[in-house]
């Protein structure tokens, strides 16, 4: 095993709308209901991961992504995403995810028997979808200073939807009725780096978030240029 940067130091700056890494309260999950909170990113390593697989395929892929990602991380405020760039960020959100579940809860992680999947694959599973945007705000903050004292956020932690599902009976006549609808869950996980979050859920049935907050979706990918904001709503709007 080898030490995996856990926040490289490109995803603090990437949706901080500045070219440099600010210090900051960090929040990171170290269990399933215990965080660690610290002052300053955590750009701390852990051994989650072994050294071929960190020094080889897992390195391209957060290359890939920072190299998708470099207008955001060089402060500007949107960038726009074609296909190969949504595929690059989608298996980094992926693989992102499936390093907290393994810091978090190891070997019993809910997220630890997509891991040999995802080795072998190296993108984002295809029947899963994947949004991806500015965190809202948390906690600590300064009334009139926007994210002067804010709590960043770091982990991977379960989310839950709801899909509305109406059935239609075919009667003997040969009419149909519509039952009433049945609110069915929809199992996630919300992906916390800092000032980004990501939502991942099903193909089926996905945990869509509300145009407020300003996610787009990069997996399954788009033919179209998807645009990504660092921008959080409670911010005003996009420049």
């Amino acid at each position: 095993m080898t030490e995996e940067h856990i926040v490289a130091d490109w995803v603090l700056r990437a949706f901080l709308r500045t070219k440099k890494a600010r210090s900051d309260f960090s929040g990171r999950f170290v269990g399933a209901n215990q965080m660690r909170i610290d002052t300053g990113e955590p750009i701390d390593t852990a051994k989650v991961v072994c050294r071929p697989c960190n020094n080889e395929w897992l390195s391209l892929i957060d290359e890939a992504a920072a190299d998708a990602l470099k207008p955001l991380i060089q402060g500007r405020t949107q960038v726009a995403l074609n296909a190969d760039a949504q595929t690059a960020v989608a298996a980094w959100i992926f693989k992102c995810a499936l390093t907290f579940d393994a810091l978090q809860s190891g070997e019993k992680g809910a997220l630890s028997s997509l891991r040999a999947a995802f080795a072998r694959q190296r993108a984002a599973p295809a029947g899963c979808t994947i949004y991806v945007g500015p965190a809202p705000p948390v906690p600590f903050t300064v009334p009139g200073i926007p994210e002067v004292a804010g709590l960043a956020l770091f982990g991977v932690r379960p989310s839950a939807g709801t899909v509305n599902l109406t059935q239609n009976v075919k009667q003997p006549d040969g009419t149909t009725t519509a039952l009433p609808p049945r609110p069915i869950p929809t199992p996630g996980w919300t992906l916390m780096l800092g000032r980004m979050n990501a939502i991942i859920s099903g193909r089926r049935g996905p945990i869509i978030p509300t145009p407020q907050w300003r996610f787009q979706c990069v997996w399954p990918v788009s033919r179209k240029p998807v645009t990504l904001t660092s921008v959080p709503p409670h911010l005003g709007a996009t420049g």
